[in-house]
């Protein structure tokens, strides 16, 4: 595993949440199923935590063995060496030691697959979304400049305004010259990052 994977999933924080549950919830829920259903969405046993703080102000005392017996077996679903492509393709962000042992290494090895095809996606999403707005500057740019120039032509103006307003063409001209160079650029990253794809699903097979 190299330093650039081993910094980002070092980074990468706990699924852990604040909850506030009913004094009802605390006496009623069925906290070895609460567990499972945990494990099995990716939540850290550390959730339970979380659980016996709120039933505290409620002065009930949360059996803690029986969540942690239900989430030991939602993990193992959830880290599933199936499922975990999936997960990194879609962003997901896992901490390190939250699968078992025996089952992490294996997990890892799909995982930082679809994590690899994942950050592949975001990059292609984000150029074409610049690509967009530049096309969209470039759309508004060539709107204001004919009117610009309707106006000027429009012989019910002073001189001194005309000038102005033939400056002003010039300027927003140039402004497009820049999206256009702008369009250029990202058009060859965006064709470098679609030859990146290509490369990982021949690679993986997917």
């Amino acid at each position: 595993m190299n330093l650039k994977i081993i910094v980002s999933l070092t980074l990468l924080l706990l699924l852990t949440a604040c909850t506030t549950i009913s004094k009802t919830d605390c006496l009623e829920r069925d906290w070895q199923q609460q567990g499972f259903d945990d494990g099995s969405e990716g939540v850290a046993a550390a959730q339970v935590e979380s659980y016996a703080e709120s039933c505290s102000r409620h002065d009930v005392q949360l059996d803690r063995d029986v969540y942690l017996e239900g989430h030991a077996g939602g993990i193992r679903l959830f880290c599933e060496p199936d499922s975990a492509f999936e997960k990194g393709e879609r962003g997901y962000r896992y901490a390190m030691g939250l699968c078992p042992a025996d089952l992490e290494s294996f997990f890892l090895g799909e995982y930082l697959i679809g994590l690899d095809f994942y950050g592949v996606y975001r990059t292609i999403d984000e150029l074409e979304r610049n690509l967009a707005q530049n096309y969209n500057m470039i759309s508004q740019l060539n709107g204001s400049i004919d009117s610009a120039i309707s106006r000027a032509s429009g012989g019910d103006i002073t001189r001194q305004e005309e000038d102005q307003l033939r400056q002003s063409v010039d300027s927003m001209q140039s402004q497009i010259r820049i999206h256009e160079d702008e369009i250029l650029r990202i058009e060859e990253l965006l064709t470098q990052r679609m030859e990146d794809l290509e490369v990982l699903k021949e690679t993986y097979n997917r």
